[in-house]
């Protein structure tokens, strides 16, 4: 039981609690535990901003602090579901602790606010080792009992139901469905859509800790609004090849088509139109999600706002030169800690090299990652607007230029769509804006009479 202040709002009788599992197991090594806060645990109904819990991750794996970060960043770019993030600096009994990684719970309060339904609350489980279907001898003879699902796939919603029939017909119809069905959603079930992406983005960021090869870090979610299934991804400090050495060798390289533990990414694999949706997802996570110029920008971006508190960080590994370790792999050689051996990768260095290997992997399968946009069969080359600011942007873009007339300019989605902006004016001789504030987040063409380039929207 404690007393939280946040930006100078106090909230009594708050319950706290350590959280983590590898992140515990080694957090003594530092002397800084993830932590745990359940606002309403007390007092019901209390909250902040609207939420019931929020996470503190200690990032004992991460000295760059950016991996979760970053990774939801891209989720919210590919329009993926997913926890907001922030961070923030910790003070426990008047005892600084350091900067902390915040994260959104994932819980009854979260399903609400997702664009799921706002009146009633689905079942909602967590994986701790959900395959779908036993795929190995690690299985163990993994069966659908009450019993095996409870301790797989527990509930977080509806606890008091002991429900577990909804999530045990799913994985029925996921084993028993033919490839047509399958590739229907399941015969309407589940979200392959944004499980296809999910999938693809956890390739691309080698994360080994996650539906793929641990069958952990995620949720499953039913929708009341059209009782599908959603994945809903959790925990991405691992994002970015963290970890390579004694526990993983040259996890960089982990293979973009891997299938091995993951039924329905086997499944997904082996029909044709499935597959080609999962490649064009990892050409739009790259292209769009987390193309080259943005996320270098990013990580610099982050990288001013935190650096300096992870070199000062009083409880962290002994980061000296933050701007070094973006690009360079730290060695942990500390006795003792059980993490000798172990070297947590370079954030930067590993986004440069995945980036060029995933299109070479893609070219491997004689599939191609293009940029050029096809508007009504014409294909544009791309070039680029002298002077288009700000790019990323919330809102408005703007675009620098005499020669430039409002009514040549368009913009286009990824996939060739006219989004009909209206909203394109002149301001003054040489200075033209566009509203783009009504847009998805994402990557978008402008095209005038003579160039077109892209523009995203954060």
């Amino acid at each position: 039981m404690a007393e939280l202040k946040i930006d100078g709002t106090t909230l009594d009788t708050i319950g706290v609690r350590y959280k983590g599992n590898s992140t515990f197991e080694f957090a003594d090594v530092i002397n800084k535990y993830a932590i745990k806060l359940d606002i309403n645990e007390f007092v019901k109904g209390q909250k902040y901003d609207g939420i019931n819990k929020i996470n503190l991750n200690n990032n004992l794996l991460d000295p760059s602090g950016l991996r979760a970060k970053l990774s939801f960043d891209i989720m919210k770019r590919m329009n993926i579901i997913s926890p907001r993030v922030a961070y923030a600096k910790v003070t426990v009994n008047g005892s600084y602790r350091g900067l902390y990684t915040m994260v959104e719970q994932i819980d009854k309060t979260f399903v609400k606010s997702s664009n799921f339904d706002p009146d009633n609350t689905g079942y909602l489980h967590k994986s701790f080792g959900f395959t779908v279907g036993d795929l190995s001898p690690s299985d163990n003879g993994r069966d659908l009992s009450d019993e095996s699902l409870l301790l797989n796939i527990p509930l977080k919603t509806k606890k008091s139901t002991k429900n577990y029939q909804p999530i045990r017909n799913f994985v029925l119809a996921a084993r028993n469905a033919t490839d047509e069905e399958f590739a229907n959603d399941i015969n309407n079930t589940f979200d392959l859509d944004s499980f296809i992406k999910q999938q693809a983005l956890n390739m691309i960021l080698s994360d080994r800790d996650h539906y793929c090869t641990a069958n952990v870090n995620f949720y499953m979610y039913q929708n009341p609004l059209d009782n599908k299934w959603y994945m809903i991804p959790w925990d991405y400090d691992l994002a970015f090849a963290a970890i390579s050495g004694s526990l993983i060798t040259e996890i960089a390289n982990y293979p973009l088509f891997y299938k091995e533990y993951c039924y329905l990414t086997q499944r997904m694999m082996n029909i044709p139109s499935l597959k080609t949706k999962y490649r064009e997802a990892l050409c739009e996570i790259i292209n769009t999600g987390m193309d080259s110029t943005w996320i270098n920008n990013r990580i610099t971006t982050l990288g001013n706002l935190i650096g300096a508190e992870i070199e000062n960080d009083p409880y962290f590994w002994d980061i000296s030169d933050y701007n070094f370790y973006l690009d360079n792999p730290y060695p942990i050689n500390t006795p003792g800690t059980g993490l000798e051996g172990t070297v947590l990768s370079g954030i930067r260095d590993f986004v440069n090299k995945r980036y060029d290997q995933v299109v070479d992997d893609l070219a491997a399968y004689d599939f191609s990652c293009s940029l050029t946009l096809n508007v009504d069969d014409t294909s544009l080359e791309l070039t680029n607007i002298d002077g288009i600011y700000p790019n990323p942007t919330n809102d408005f873009i703007y675009l620098k230029g005499n020669d430039i007339k409002v009514g040549d300019i368009s913009i286009y989605s990824m996939l060739g769509q006219n989004m009909n902006i209206s909203s394109i004016k002149r301001i003054d001789n040489n200075t033209t804006q566009i509203d783009l504030s009504t847009l998805s987040l994402g990557m978008y063409f402008i095209k005038t009479k003579t160039t077109t380039s892209k523009v995203y929207k954060n």
